[in-house]
């Protein structure tokens, strides 16, 4: 199983932060599976500790800042996923690479670019409106952190394939 940590690190938001405290936990008892994290060299203090199972591996990116991280996690974690035999390649923020052969899974935390773009960077809302229903619709998992949230997506996928949601 691959993560996409590359939002981990720094000054976190809330997205990041909670994301990197899944994996820290998931990597303290992978249980069967073989965990694996691209990150960026900033946060290998901070993961260091908590990758210290034999079935985990932190993998150093250099993904860049917004607009870079976003060329990268489009154009070349899908290579990195077939690299490293992934199941499997979560991705906690929002996004998934599109041209991605590996099975995918997204956790979409909210859809305020959607309800509230005047509370949200420009950069966030023109990425997230771009990529959020194509990564939504080429994901075999969606996760979400409530029910509401939950209705939104189903709203949100209703509005994209041209249907008036129910």
């Amino acid at each position: 199983i691959g993560f996409d940590g590359t939002v981990w690190g720094g000054e976190e938001s809330g997205v990041a932060a909670a994301s990197r405290r899944l994996f820290e936990r998931l990597s303290g008892d992978p249980g069967p599976h073989r965990l694996t994290a691209f990150v960026n060299r900033r946060v290998m203090g901070i993961l260091a500790p908590a990758a210290t199972h034999s079935t985990t591996r932190l993998v150093v990116v250099h993904s860049g800042r917004r607009a870079a991280r976003i060329a990268w996690q489009q154009l070349l974690l899908p290579t990195l996923a077939r690299q490293h035999h992934l199941d499997l390649l979560y991705n906690p923020s929002y996004t998934v690479p599109l041209a991605c052969r590996v099975p995918l899974a997204v956790t979409v935390h909210d859809l305020i670019v959607w309800k509230r773009p005047d509370l949200c960077r420009r950069g966030n809302v023109v990425h997230f409106r771009t990529l959020l229903g194509a990564s939504a619709r080429r994901s075999c998992v969606i996760t979400v952190p409530t029910e509401t949230v939950a209705g939104d997506v189903v709203e949100l996928g209703e509005v994209l394939a041209g249907r008036a949601p129910g």
